[in-house]
């Protein structure tokens, strides 16, 4: 796939729509390439047939056809998650995995004229809506635990500013400086949650933030934690 999509709220939605675009993108890679290698399989048995040598790949070109179905499905379901949560290129990303689609069904339809069987397409263009997560699961998925949230909101500090979080998190005493002394970002949050809790720690990180004038960051940590309570 050459296209990678992106939100341009990326940082607010981190989570969901990163994830999100990375699976369709690594997902519909893997189609293409066994999309690919089915087409060369039925083409060197389509020379195979003609030259009135046996034909070789019918297993395996089924082996592959049945599992691009099972990727295909899992696609819909995750471009029926980006247009639900209103990806700005999800019309986009529509588009190219139904092309894909059509690329697969006709390899299908290759596949049923050269073996004279055919391979049973389970897969629609559509797939049925009461399958689909609606939109509060698709939201409940959307949101970060705490722990979470404090985990991603630390790991877009640079080195220098995470050493400087670190240094006021020092200053309140709480948590010894030889646990903090080389602790990186996961370990920051275990032993913020140790020592003041969850909430304690959302609004300890929150003040050190604002402190370090890491307005932005404080923001987006603000808004989801009001979205995770």
């Amino acid at each position: 796939m050459s296209k990678v999509y992106k939100h341009p709220n990326e940082p607010a939605l981190k989570l969901d729509i990163r994830s999100l675009s990375t699976r369709i993108q690594e997902n519909a890679d893997q189609v293409e390439k066994s999309i690919l290698h089915t087409e060369n399989l039925l083409k060197e048995d389509t020379g195979n047939e003609q030259k009135g040598l046996p034909m070789k790949h019918q297993d395996h070109a089924a082996e592959i056809i049945s599992h691009v179905e099972v990727l295909l499905k899992d696609l819909f379901l995750d471009v029926h998650r980006v247009k639900t949560l209103q990806h700005p290129q999800a019309d986009e990303i529509e588009l190219h995995i139904k092309n894909i689609h059509e690329r697969w069904y006709k390899d299908c339809e290759k596949y049923k004229d050269l073996y004279k069987q055919p391979y049973e397409q389970t897969l629609m263009p559509t797939l049925d809506r009461s399958k689909l997560p609606s939109e509060k699961q698709i939201q409940e998925e959307k949101s970060e635990s705490v722990p979470e949230q404090l985990l991603h909101t630390l790991d877009d500090l640079d080195r220098e500013n995470l050493k400087r979080f670190r240094w006021y998190l020092k200053q309140d005493g709480s948590i010894s400086v030889s646990r903090l002394e080389n602790a990186d970002v996961p370990d920051i949050v275990d032993k913020m949650l140790e020592c003041y809790g969850q909430n304690g720690a959302l609004n300890k990180t929150l003040a050190i933030l604002k402190k370090m004038k890491q307005n932005n960051l404080a923001e987006q940590l603000g808004n989801n934690g009001k979205e995770g309570n």
